[in-house]
C-alpha cells in the first residue's frame, strides 16, 4: 500500500494505491488520486478519481468521502465510489492507537468494502465484499524508528468469496505480519512502512508526504495533549 500526499492545512492533493498479491500473482491492484479540503481541523472532504488496475477488467471510478480524527482518538477514513455501468461501491478503514507505555503501542484496525451489484467478470458480489480485521505491536525505539508485528484477518465475503470458490482463487485468511516504520521531518514529513505476511505475500509500503505547519497530529502529539489533561481542542479534560 501507498499513502502521500502534497500541500498545506487547508488544501491537499492525495495519491493512495494498494495491491495484493497471492502466490506470486497480482490478484487486486488499484490507485487514487484525490483532492482534500479541510473544513475542519480534524476532519477533510476528499474527492477524485479511482482507477483498478486487478481483477481485470481494469474499471474507473469517481470518488468523494470524508476522513480525520474521530472523539475517542479513532482514525477514520470512508470512502464512496460511483462508476460505469451503474456500479457503486464505499470502504470504511477504522484504526486507533493504544499507549501501552511511552514507546509500545497497540493499533487494532478494521477495513470493511461493500459493493451496489454483482460484477461477476471482476469477481465481486454485491454487499459486503471483503474484510479486514486485525492489530499490529509497535516499539518505538526512538521517535522516528518502530518496529512491529501484528495479526491481521483478510478475506472475501459473501457474494464475493462464493465467486472466488467457483474459480478456484484463495479467499483469504489469517497473517502474520512484520515490519518496519521510519519517519522523518524537514520541511515536509516523510512517513515509512513495510510489512511481510507469514505467507510470503510482500503487502508493501506506506509513505506519507506533507508539508504545512500545521499537520493532523500524530500518536506522540496526542501524548502531549493528554500528559497535560487538555483535550485536542485546548480545553481542560
Amino acid at each position: 500500500d501507498n499513502k502521500s500526499w502534497v500541500g498545506g492545512d487547508l488544501n491537499r492533493i492525495w495519491v493512495k494505491s494498494e495491491g495484493e498479491a497471492v502466490d506470486g500473482v497480482l490478484d487486486e491492484a488499484e490507485v487514487q488520486v484525490l483532492y482534500a479540503r479541510s473544513f475542519s481541523r480534524w476532519w477533510d472532504w476528499v474527492a477524485g478519481v479511482r482507477h483498478d488496475l486487478r481483477p481485470s477488467p481494469q474499471h474507473t471510478w469517481l470518488a468523494f468521502g470524508i476522513q480525520g480524527l474521530a472523539p475517542q482518538w479513532f482514525e477514520i477514513d470512508l470512502t464512496g465510489y460511483v462508476g460505469t455501468g451503474g456500479h457503486t461501491a464505499a470502504r470504511l478503514e477504522v484504526e486507533y492507537e493504544l499507549l501501552l507505555t511511552n514507546r509500545l503501542v497497540l493499533q487494532p484496525l478494521v477495513e470493511l468494502s461493500v459493493a451496489g451489484k454483482d460484477d461477476a467478470d471482476r469477481g465481486i458480489g454485491a454487499g459486503l465484499s471483503t474484510g479486514e480485521v486485525g492489530f499490529r505491536v509497535r516499539y518505538e525505539v526512538r521517535r522516528e524508528v518502530a518496529p512491529y508485528a501484528g495479526l491481521v484477518w483478510h478475506r472475501k465475503l459473501f457474494g464475493t468469496a462464493d465467486l472466488a470458490r467457483a474459480e478456484g482463487r484463495d479467499i483469504g485468511g489469517w497473517h502474520l505480519v512484520a515490519g518496519l516504520g521510519m519517519w522523518w521531518e524537514g520541511v515536509g514529513s516523510i512517513y515509512l512502512q513495510g510489512n511481510v505476511s507469514f505467507r510470503g505475500t510482500v503487502r508493501g509500503f506506506h509513505p506519507v508526504f506533507g508539508s504545512g505547519a500545521r499537520r493532523r497530529p500524530f500518536e506522540r502529539d496526542r501524548r502531549r495533549w493528554l500528559s497535560k489533561s487538555l483535550t485536542p481542542n485546548g480545553l481542560p479534560l
